[in-house]
C-alpha cells in the first residue's frame, strides 16, 4: 500500500515508459502477440495498472514524466484489451475501484481537451466494445454516448477528407489515401504508395483512433454505445 505523499523517482517512471513503449510498438507489429502476454502475466499486468494508473492521475501536469507515462499506459490498455473479451474483463477485477472505474474517473480535462480525448476515449472504446459487463460497469461512472459521439464526430471528418481526396485525386493517383493501423493479419504486408523524392514521410500520431481501433468498426460501435444505458 502506497502512501499518499510517495513518489516514484523520475528514472523509474522514464523507465517504465521506455518498457511500456516497446511493449506499444510490438502491438503494432503483431497484436496476437502481444495480446497472448496477458495470458501468462494477466494479474501481474492488471496489479501494475492499477496501482501506475491512479497514481499518474492524482499527479498529471505536475512532471513531464508522469504525463508521459500516463500517454503510454493508456496506449497499452487499448492495445491489451482490443477485441479481447477475456483481457477486457480484468479491467473489472479486482477490488472497488476497479481499473475500469479508475479510467472513467481520470481528472475533467480527459473529457475536455482534445489532445486528451484522443488518449483516453479510444482506450476506454478498446475496453468495452461488445463487452456488456464493461460497458454496464462504465455506465454508472459516465454516459457512453459519450463514446458515440466521439465516433460520430470521428466517421464525419473521415466522410469530408476522402471526399475532398477524391476531387484532389481524380486523373490519377492515389496519394493522401486515409490509411489505418491494420490489425487483423499481422503476417499481411501493407502495400505502399510509391514515394516521392525530396518529401519527408510524416511521422504517424498513434494515439489516433485509426490506429488503435478498426476503422471498419467505428459504424458498429456508434450502434454500441448510442444504445448503452445512462449512468444510473
Amino acid at each position: 500500500q502506497q502512501q499518499p505523499d510517495f513518489l516514484y523517482p523520475d528514472l523509474v517512471l522514464v523507465l517504465l515508459s521506455s518498457c511500456l513503449r516497446v511493449l506499444n510498438n510490438v502491438a503494432r507489429l503483431n497484436i496476437i502477440a502481444f495480446q497472448a502476454l496477458g495470458v501468462e502475466y494477466q494479474m501481474e499486468m492488471i496489479h501494475l495498472l492499477r496501482i501506475l494508473v491512479p497514481y499518474c492521475s492524482e499527479r498529471i501536469g505536475n512532471a513531464k514524466a508522469v504525463d508521459s507515462l500516463l500517454k503510454q499506459l493508456l496506449l497499452f490498455m487499448g492495445y491489451f484489451s482490443l477485441k479481447n473479451k477475456a483481457n477486457q474483463d480484468l479491467f473489472r477485477w479486482g477490488k472497488v475501484p476497479t481499473l475500469m472505474q479508475h479510467l472513467c474517473n481520470l481528472p475533467f480535462m480527459f473529457f475536455s481537451n482534445a489532445e486528451k480525448k484522443e488518449l483516453l476515449l479510444p482506450t476506454l472504446i478498446c475496453a468495452t466494445f461488445e463487452n456488456k459487463a464493461n460497458e454496464e460497469l462504465m455506465g454508472r461512472e459516465m454516459n457512453g454516448k459519450l463514446l458515440a459521439q466521439y465516433l460520430e464526430a470521428k466517421l464525419q471528418l473521415l466522410a469530408k477528407k476522402e471526399q475532398a481526396e477524391h476531387k484532389s485525386s481524380r486523373g490519377g493517383g492515389v496519394e493522401g489515401r486515409v490509411r489505418s493501423t491494420d490489425f487483423s493479419d499481422s503476417k499481411k504486408k501493407t502495400h505502399h504508395p510509391p514515394e516521392k523524392r525530396e518529401q519527408p514521410q510524416q511521422q504517424l500520431d498513434f494515439t489516433k483512433l485509426m490506429h488503435r481501433f478498426p476503422m471498419a468498426l467505428w459504424e458498429k460501435a456508434v450502434s454500441f454505445y448510442t444504445h448503452a444505458a445512462p449512468p444510473s
